[in-house]
């Protein structure tokens, strides 16, 4: 019910759930007038990787609806860095929609009985977005498109 005055404003709505219940929220999902940012890259075990149907589905339907990633706490889905196969993930989401994709770094990390270096969230970047101009467009361009602010 808050969609449509989320949608005047410009806002879009972010969402933390496991993107395993993804068609238990796909009616819901595909009817809001708003971008949708799923927080945690979809925020499930990312062991079970890119081939898992629910995340060729989602990858599918990106492309129809106007939703974006933020890749962020790869720790909240895999134990040990650098994070492998959330690299996976990233590298899967990053052929198919780079234009939608955003960075974060999920400071403070509450809920985490031992917080993360943010310096190796950083460290990673180069792995899940090898090219440069992938990286400019994910930490620059796509969040000024998704916030309405300068780029520069």
């Amino acid at each position: 019910s808050l969609a449509p005055r989320l949608a005047e404003r410009g806002w879009h709505v972010q969402l933390l759930f496991d993107l395993r219940k993804l068609p238990l929220h796909l009616p819901r999902l595909r009817r809001l007038p708003v971008p949708c940012v799923f927080d945690h890259m979809g925020y499930f075990p990312a062991n079970l990787g890119v081939d898992l149907p629910v995340f060729q589905q989602f990858l599918a339907l990106a492309q129809d609806y106007p939703w974006w990633v933020k890749l962020s706490a790869p720790y909240r889905l895999e134990a040990e860095a650098p994070w492998p196969h959330c690299s996976e993930l990233v590298h899967a989401m990053s052929e198919q929609f780079p234009e939608r994709l955003l960075w974060g770094s999920d400071w403070p990390h509450v809920a985490v009985a031992t917080p993360p270096n943010t310096q190796s969230l950083l460290n990673v970047m180069p792995r899940w977005l090898p090219d440069a101009r992938l990286r400019q467009q994910v930490l620059v361009e796509n969040p000024a498109r998704l916030y309405d602010f300068p780029s520069t």
